[in-house]
């Protein structure tokens, strides 16, 4: 195994991915190429950012949880990869075992081998095996492809403004072009002040439009950052706890910067392309159609803006690794030294750490202000070409003025449309300077919506009705139930004598009594897990208790109004916070079991006289004011005897009539 020794502290992640792609495919990768795909950040590659990156080489990583005893009895000839402490920062490193000891392929000391003992001290729990196809992982496939981020909606409302904006522009031309040859041909001079007012009113018309035109855009981008963000949260309720331990902090951090990217592309960047593409290839078309020599200066122009564009690509992709090297070295001996000042007092030492901070802070200064310079001297030469184009134009102009090739109307169409014509080169070099960060942002953001993500399980929803059909149900005394026919709707109150069945019926409902057949069924038919069903099911009897009840706890979800409510029938009945459950009456134990009930929601809920015990008044209070929170979030079925208390009900059944 082949050890890359690491630049940096932190970028043990790149050496190891160079070691293995080296070892198993016997190719040389560059650490620019595997920064540029990697998330790199001065804390390190995480866990999650170091599978992404190997995947895209066909090397699938796995991380497990595995304390040391299991490590020393894992049996295994193959490669694999280690966790270890190294300093303030875990570090990554290629190992192999045998019975005896540890060998290690560190890009920071090289080979090692380490017995047992000596090992125990650096490892920390994290095991990675290896596993080299060739092939890309489906997750990566699946995390690459085209996530459908764009609205098309907003795009051609965008596009729309956009485009007569600029119809705006080319009538404002053409009719200043065509004022100013009427006017010169027959009035005097004097005239021009008045086409003047109006071109001013033109002009301000707009930019009152690029005004709108910025307006929509920000809007779209607060759609978009609120449909990512959404997308995200959504993603990560269905993550594998592992997915959290392997991101890095940075991810979660940095996630804002990352959404406002992709936003801003699919808003501004995006349409700012197409219209400048329909604006150079419009006005280009126009001004060729007037004489040849303009397609030769704007040829001339998109070779120059090429040429420059090569030229920052080339500066970005030398300089940039190199800026941020510099500040992240910078952060690092930061954080040292704000270590160093909370935890130890040592002049020597404080001196060293202090001048090493010096040192990477100036390096980035110079290297900062170097890049600047660069790019400015750079961008004044493209501005240097660019206004010699300028002059040859209005040569060219003055030329066909006075050939009388073309009229001086002409004059001001061509600046106008040529100044668009440069406008679209700097937007289309915009566009692509922000593809960089775009494709960053965007493969984090997949990374993080995609990965170690569970299928999603459908989320149980209450019935609208119980349907019991042809029910037969015999005990061992007598036939309680013979083709009973019944359908349950949500809050139905069931009232009958004694002995009718109310209590067997509960039973046979939540399958706690043994059934035969499909006489039980939900919706019309439609098929519910009855397992899922009876999950989701709490029957509460007459005299069953649940034991202690916090009542604070039960009701803090709930508004002011309803608490005060609450809390005046629980002192109507004597019960106050410092509840014993020993003394209780039977009334007071069937309020607390309702109460408990108060934080639940999508659940069938059968009372089975359940304020039974209660005294009339505070019963019809309770109805009143419990009943209708519970019933609000859940499927309620109550049987009482008292018939009267149906009329807090939407709906009930009188069973003795039914089973006549």
């Amino acid at each position: 195994m082949k050890v890359y020794p690491q630049n940096n502290e932190n970028d043990c992640g790149i050496s190891v991915t160079q070691s293995l792609i080296k070892h198993y495919y016997g190719k040389e990768i560059s650490r620019e190429e595997l920064c540029s795909k990697s998330n790199l950040t001065e804390e390190g590659l995480s866990i999650l950012d170091l599978e992404m990156l190997n995947q895209e080489y066909g090397i699938q990583l796995t991380a497990y949880e595995m304390d040391y005893e299991e490590f020393t009895n894992y049996l295994t000839n193959d490669y694999f990869l280690l966790l270890i402490k190294s300093g303030h920062l875990n570090h990554y490193a290629i190992a192999k075992k045998n019975k005896k000891e540890v060998i290690i392929f560190d890009s920071a000391k090289g080979k090692l081998k380490l017995k047992y003992e000596s090992f125990k001290e650096y490892y920390l729990n994290i095991f990675i095996t290896i596993e080299a196809n060739g092939k890309k992982n489906k997750l990566i496939a699946q995390i690459q492809k085209e996530e459908n981020f764009h609205d098309y909606e907003k795009t051609a409302i965008s596009a729309f403004l956009n485009i007569a904006i600029f119809s705006l522009t080319l009538i404002i031309s053409f009719a200043t072009k065509y004022s100013i040859n009427h006017i010169v041909n027959n009035y005097p001079l004097i005239k021009l002040g008045g086409i003047g007012l109006i071109l001013i009113a033109s002009y301000a018309i707009v930019n009152f439009g690029e005004y709108l035109q910025k307006q929509i855009n920000l809007n779209h981008i607060n759609y978009y950052s609120k449909s990512l963000f959404q997308s995200l949260i959504n993603a990560f309720k269905n993550k594998k706890n592992s997915f959290f331990q392997k991101a890095g902090k940075d991810q979660f951090l940095l996630i804002q910067k990352h959404i406002e990217n992709i936003a801003t592309y699919h808003t501004e960047q995006l349409n700012q392309w197409i219209i400048s593409l329909v604006i150079l290839i419009t006005l280009s078309i126009f001004l060729t159609s007037l004489h040849h020599y303009f397609l030769l200066i704007i040829f001339i122009s998109f070779v120059i803006q090429a040429f420059y564009l090569w030229i920052m690509k080339e500066e970005h992709k030398y300089n940039f690794p190199k800026l941020i090297e510099a500040q992240n070295t910078n952060k690092r001996n930061n954080f040292e030294l704000e270590e160093f000042l909370k935890n130890e007092i040592n002049l020597v030492k404080l001196s060293a750490i202090c001048h090493q901070f010096k040192e990477s802070w100036f390096k980035e200064i110079t290297l900062n202000k170097s890049i600047t310079l660069r790019q400015a001297f750079f961008e004044k030469i493209n501005t240097f070409f660019n206004n010699l184009i300028q002059l040859t134009l209005y040569f060219l102009l003055a030329y066909f003025f006075f050939t009388n090739t073309l009229d001086f109307s002409y004059f001001v169409v061509i600046n106008v449309f040529y100044a668009h014509i440069n406008k679209s080169f700097n937007n289309l070099v915009n566009y692509y300077f922000f593809r960089y960060p775009y494709q960053y942002s965007k493969k984090i953001y997949l990374n993080l919506l995609n990965t170690d993500t569970v299928e999603e399980t459908e989320e149980w929803k209450l019935p609208n009705s119980i349907q019991i059909n042809k029910l037969n149900y015999y005990s061992s005394s007598k036939n309680i139930f013979n083709n009973l026919t019944l359908s349950l709707l949500p809050n139905t109150f069931l009232f009958g004598s004694s002995g009718i069945g109310k209590t067997t019926l509960y039973k046979l409902i939540s399958n706690k009594l043994p059934i035969q057949g499909n006489q039980i069924n939900f919706d019309n038919g439609i098929s519910i897990n009855k397992k899922e069903f009876s999950e989701n099911v709490i029957y509460q009897s007459s005299n069953s208790w649940l034991g202690e009840i916090n009542i604070a706890k039960s009701i803090r979800s709930l508004t002011a109004r309803d608490k005060a409510k609450i809390l005046g029938i629980c002192k109507d009945m004597k019960l106050d916070e410092n509840i014993k459950v020993e003394g209780l009456s039977a009334g007071q134990k069937q309020l607390l079991n309702l109460l408990n009930l108060i934080p639940f929601k999508n659940k069938i809920i059968l009372l089975d006289e359940a304020i039974s015990h209660i005294n009339y008044i505070s019963k019809e209070k309770i109805l009143k004011s419990i009943f209708p929170i519970i019933m609000k979030r859940n499927f309620v079925v109550c049987s009482e005897h008292c018939q009267e208390l149906k009329k807090y009900f939407k709906n009930f059944i009188n069973l003795n009539e039914l089973l006549q």
